[in-house]
């Protein structure tokens, strides 16, 4: 990898973006490539282009264009793969193509690490992210109670992808993935981009639909730890569906809806099983998303069937993978 390009899509995103471009200039004064920096001002009407352009990288090409999408292209999802898309147009000799948020920023080892872990064979780097909460969320009775299920619910399902994933080869036994997806940390190679065509034409949730489809094709996804941004924790956000969005929902809703990667235990294991035959007949299935999302009540109810079900029918079959895959000493 020897030129990296990061995609910046931003919509009125004048108060951050000079934060935005001081955090990618020390990244990219850590990576061992050149780097470029298109940011993609789409439908702004602040001065986020002019900042932007004026900004003095010292580690770093900088390269802005201004957009007006018309709708239906005037979404979360089509801002990316447009930024993407242009940017690749923008800076040919591209190798690594890296996407962020206008709002975030991105911890200085995070382009190297994104480097290192495709030069270690993977074709899609999945990063973490991080935010700190208000104290209006941290303190929030809904969200609390949201967490409180949420967390040890995402868990399971962490774990039911994770003895997916090992059983058609895309994982080996041992720790469990992050899984974490956010187009705020998220890399791939030129060429995957040009074998999946693009990133996927979805209006919002396009990391998630761009991890999945990268699965589909068999591509080696790797979700590491050192790649790192941390993002803000705002209530009001720029796009249908994201997280200040997702956010807002929770914290005004007494039943709120819950992400639609939780299924409930009778699609599990309904789900599990369509894996297991999948992948012995050599294919790369994926857990598919619920088919109405679960409300918090729902959820609370379904985690200690999820967990009795993990327990009698999918850790059995992890530990025997993990056995199996254990070296034997003489």
């Amino acid at each position: 990898m020897t030129h990296i390009t990061v995609a910046v899509p931003a919509c009125n995103e004048a108060e951050r973006i000079l934060s935005h471009l001081k955090a990618l200039d020390l990244a990219a004064a850590s990576v061992k490539a050149r780097v470029s920096v298109y940011v993609f001002a789409n439908n702004c009407r602040d001065e986020t282009a002019e900042r932007a352009a004026n900004f003095h990288a010292d580690h770093a090409d900088i390269v802005v264009e201004r957009a007006e999408l018309e709708a239906p292209d005037r979404t979360a999802g089509a801002a990316r793969r447009l930024a993407v898309l242009r940017a690749l147009v923008a800076v040919p000799r591209t190798d690594l193509i890296v996407t962020t948020d206008a709002d975030s920023e991105m911890r200085p080892d995070c382009l190297e690490a994104c480097r290192t872990e495709i030069g270690a064979g993977a074709d899609l780097v999945c990063g973490t992210i991080s935010f700190s909460p208000t104290p209006e969320l941290r303190h929030a009775p809904g969200l609390r109670r949201y967490d409180r299920t949420a967390g040890p619910y995402a868990d399971l399902m962490r774990e039911l992808r994770f003895a997916v994933d090992v059983m058609c080869g895309r994982q080996l036994p041992g720790a469990t993935p992050h899984y974490t997806t956010s187009g705020a940390c998220i890399a791939l190679t030129r060429a995957l981009h040009d074998r999946i065509g693009g990133l996927p034409r979805v209006p919002c949730g396009e990391d998630r639909a761009l991890v999945r489809l990268a699965e589909q094709c068999g591509a080696h996804v790797s979700y590491s730890r050192n790649a790192h941004s941390v993002v803000s924790a705002r209530l009001v956000g720029r796009a249908i569906g994201g997280m200040a969005d997702t956010l807002c929902r929770r914290l005004g809703a007494d039943d709120p809806d819950c992400d639609e990667a939780f299924l409930t235990t009778r699609a599990a294991r309904r789900a599990w099983g369509a894996a297991r035959a999948a992948a012995a007949e050599g294919r790369h299935p994926v857990l598919p998303n619920a088919s109405r999302p679960m409300r918090l009540s729902e959820l609370e109810r379904e985690l200690p069937r999820m967990q009795a079900f993990l327990t009698s029918e999918v850790r059995p079959v992890l530990a025997s993978a993990a056995h199996a895959a254990s070296p034997r000493v003489a």
